[in-house]
């Protein structure tokens, strides 16, 4: 079993090597994790700081309204919610 899963590169002989480049992956796994949390939690600090407040409006005048609806232009206003004055 040991010799069939070698032989498809499924595992590989516990050798010295094999096992210091696997604890070498591992430590640059491991940093890389590291190095992403601390970018991270670095993003997450400046967000809670910062007290912005995004407001989108979007002013439309009746003309393109109704021109967007084509039908029952005189009810567009109330069909919407749009103030008009």
């Amino acid at each position: 079993m040991q010799k069939l899963l070698i032989k498809k590169n499924l595992a590989k002989e516990a050798t010295s090597q094999a096992i210091g480049e696997l604890r070498g992956k591992q430590k640059s796994e491991e940093k890389a994790h590291a190095q992403l949390l601390a970018e991270a939690q670095e993003i997450k600090a400046k967000l809670g700081a910062e007290e912005t407040i995004v407001e989108f409006v979007e002013k439309v005048q009746m003309e393109e309204l109704c021109s967007i609806t084509k039908e029952n232009c005189g009810r567009a206003p109330k069909q919407f919610g749009i103030k008009t004055g």
